[in-house]
């Protein structure tokens, strides 16, 4: 060390322990934990604040401003207390993103992780604590850099089972789709309209329409939507139908088609999507 500019020396050991502390952060969504402490990397990520209790929700956001993971996912962190015996189911909804939500802290050897089960494809993790102690909640998003608004509920007890999984549609959701004064749908009619961004939205931001049918009992239906634009979407939900009817490119040339046998009179709702977010 002799001769060395001490200004120098420490200048650089500054520079060693920033790089060190991003290198955990990059490696934050790894399943990983820290040998030497016996906690994940995950721990690392900053709270800000944010506050977790059993029994209530709160809302958040992933923005390019929360650290990024080493494949290109940003990451929100809370803070949540439990005590050993307890138990806690964590679920994130976002219209947004596909959540993935994370669990760290005492007792957990491994990180507790979830992708979906809560419908849709939002998260549901279901555990119990093993220690008492300070837990780290990290909501993070299933594809690189996606950003949005998400909602975190944590309940001592799981809901009821979710009536559709990730990639199928959700009934309820399309049903309170805004009408818009728009005309019902009859036999042999043809109708044009427009997907922008002030429509309407469906899984995952894809803009959409819905339509209101009616018909008889037993009566067979072909319902097709062209479009020179994108690439459409079609779904169809109602009385009498036992899940979500949907199709992609039935009609061929990225256009859809739905065939039916109508088992009520309705009403039913069809949906004209796109197959894209950003059509």
């Amino acid at each position: 060390m002799t001769g060395a500019d001490p200004g120098i020396e420490l200048e650089t050991q500054v520079r060693l322990v920033v790089v060190g502390v991003l290198a955990a952060a990059a490696i934050a969504l790894t399943p990983l934990s820290s040998a030497a402490q016996g906690t994940s990397v995950l721990s690392l990520i900053p709270t800000e604040g944010r506050q977790l209790e059993i029994g209530s929700d709160a809302t958040g956001a992933l923005s390019t401003s929360d650290p990024l993971s080493h494949d290109d996912h940003y990451l929100e962190a809370w803070e949540m207390r439990g005590r050993a015996g307890q138990s806690a189911t964590i679920e994130v909804h976002s219209d947004a993103f596909d959540s993935r939500v994370y669990v760290v802290g005492p007792g957990f050897a491994d990180t507790q992780f979830a992708d979906d089960g809560a419908g849709g494809c939002d998260a549901r993790l279901t555990m119990t604590f093993l220690e008492n102690g300070t837990f780290r909640v990290v909501v993070s998003s299933n594809s690189p850099r996606e950003t949005g608004t998400y909602r975190v509920r944590v309940d001592e007890r799981p809901g009821p089972p979710p009536a559709y999984g990730c990639g199928e549609a959700n009934p309820e959701a399309l049903n309170a789709l805004p009408i818009e004064g728009r005309e019902t749908l009859s036999m042999g009619s043809f109708q044009s309209s427009r997907l922008d961004a002030l429509s309407s939205t469906v899984q995952n931001g894809r803009p959409a329409q819905a339509w209101r049918l009616t018909g008889t009992p037993g009566q067979r239906v072909s319902i097709l939507m062209t479009s020179e634009d994108f690439d459409t979407y079609l779904y169809m939900t109602g009385p009498g139908l036992d899940e979500v009817l949907t199709d992609d490119d039935g009609a061929g040339n990225l256009d859809s088609k739905l065939d039916v046998t109508l088992p009520t009179s309705g009403p039913f709702t069809v949906v004209a999507a796109a197959l894209s977010s950003g059509a």
